[in-house]
C-alpha cells in the first residue's frame, strides 16, 4: 500500500513514489518520500521541466504533495536522483488514484478494528491482506467479487474475516479502470493479415476472465486496444503481457509490432 512506509531502507531505480516537497531552492527540490522514512531525494532542476524554468516554485511550492521518479540511488551516499519531468500524466493520475485507494482501504480496516475494539493489530491485518495479493485493496476487492472466502488463505482470524466480509459488502464497490493504447502491426506477404489476426488473438488469450482488452481496427496499419480491469497495477501489468505477445509473435513471423501508451 502506499500508505504502508515499505520495509527496503531505500526506493528502486524507475520506481514511482509519492513525496512532499520539503525545501526549494533555485537549483533543485528536496523530496521526503511517503513510502520511505527518514529518506529524502533530490529533484534537480534540470530534471523539474522539459521546458526551461524560470520560476522553480511554479511547479512546486514547500509542504506540496508531488509525484516523481527515482532516477538513481546511491545507498553508500544516501543520495536518491528524482525526477519531475520524468513522471507522465497518465502515471501520475494512477499514482494518485492508488493512493486514493489504499487511503480507503485503511479506513475500511481501521473501522472494523474499531467494531472489534482491536486498534493495535490495523497494521498486520493490511500485511496479512497483501499475503497472495498486490495490495490490500486489491484483497477487498477480490473478496467483494468472489466472497470473504478468497482471504481464508491470509492468516487472518476468523473474527477479523467476518467483520471484514460485513464491511466489504456495505462498503466496497468494484470500480473499472481503463487504458488505451494505439497499435501499429506490420507484416508483408499474403499472410500478412492471418499474421496480424493471430498475433492480436494470442494477445487476447493471455488476459483472464476480469479483465476485457477490446481491439480495434483503425486503418492500416494501426488498431488501438483499450484495456478494463479493477486497479491501475492490473492494467499496466497486462498492458505490458499484450505488448510482449504482439511483439514475439509478429517478429516471429517477418512482421512488425510498436505498441504506444496513450496519456
Amino acid at each position: 500500500m502506499q500508505d504502508q512506509k515499505k520495509s527496503n531502507k531505500y526506493p528502486e531505480e524507475g520506481e514511482l513514489l509519492m513525496g512532499i516537497a520539503n525545501k526549494v531552492f533555485p537549483y533543485g527540490i528536496f523530496v521526503k518520500l511517503n513510502d520511505y522514512p527518514e529518506v529524502e531525494g533530490m529533484i534537480h532542476i534540470s530534471e523539474v521541466s522539459s521546458k526551461w524554468v524560470k520560476n522553480i516554485k511554479d511547479y512546486a511550492k514547500e509542504g506540496e504533495t508531488i509525484v516523481v521518479k527515482v532516477l538513481k540511488v546511491d545507498a553508500g551516499k544516501g543520495h536518491i536522483d528524482l525526477s519531475l519531468k520524468g513522471v507522465k500524466a497518465n502515471q501520475k493520475k494512477m499514482i494518485v488514484d492508488q493512493h486514493k485507494q489504499d487511503k480507503k482501504t485503511r479506513k475500511l480496516v481501521e473501522l472494523a478494528a474499531e467494531k472489534l475494539k482491536d486498534p493495535d493489530n490495523v497494521d498486520k491485518i493490511i500485511e496479512q491482506l497483501e499475503n497472495g495479493f498486490d495490495d490490500a485493496t486489491e484483497a477487498l476487492l477480490q473478496a467483494k467479487k468472489d466472497g470473504i472466502k478468497v482471504l481464508k488463505n491470509t492468516g487472518i482470524d476468523d473474527k477479523w474475516l467476518k467483520e471484514l466480509g460485513k464491511i466489504v459488502e456495505e462498503y466496497v464497490t468494484i470500480p473499472k479502470v481503463s487504458i488505451k493504447a494505439s497499435i501499429d502491426l506490420k507484416a508483408e506477404g499474403q499472410e500478412g493479415v492471418e499474421t496480424i489476426k493471430n498475433a492480436i488473438k494470442k494477445a487476447k488469450e493471455q488476459c483472464p476472465e476480469d479483465i476485457e482488452a477490446v481491439f480495434k481496427y483503425v486503418g492500416a496499419p494501426k488498431y488501438k486496444v483499450e484495456i478494463t480491469a479493477l486497479d491501475y497495477k492490473t492494467l499496466e501489468k497486462y498492458l505490458e503481457v499484450i505488448t510482449k505477445t504482439l511483439t514475439k509473435e509478429m517478429t516471429s513471423n517477418n512482421g512488425t509490432a510498436e505498441i504506444t501508451r496513450k496519456k
